[in-house]
């Protein structure tokens, strides 16, 4: 997360015409307030460019996760299966 003094440090640092690159998450249920809301508000401005990447790569789509965050973020309690607990190898 990203803090006001923070940002208005790094832009301070970078050398003139530098660029600076911004990744963060734009979940459109999560509300954006305090830490998070610098990137939010750049992200949510027309004069900032930014690119949207849809294609998951930290898990693949047999493991499921996708699937269940997908429900969580839009407001869908997911189904689970129960836990088993920790299995002794």
């Amino acid at each position: 997360m990203l803090d006001t003094p923070m940002m208005y440090s790094i832009v301070r640092a970078l050398p003139a015409r530098a660029r600076l690159l911004l990744v963060g998450d734009s979940l459109p249920n999560c509300r954006r307030i305090g830490f998070g809301l610098v990137f939010h508000v750049l992200a949510a401005s027309p004069h900032i460019p930014k690119v949207e990447l849809v294609e998951v790569h930290r898990q693949a789509q047999s493991s499921g996760i996708p699937q269940i965050a997908r429900e969580i973020r839009y407001g869908i309690v997911p189904s689970l299966p129960a836990f088993a607990g920790l299995s002794a190898v």
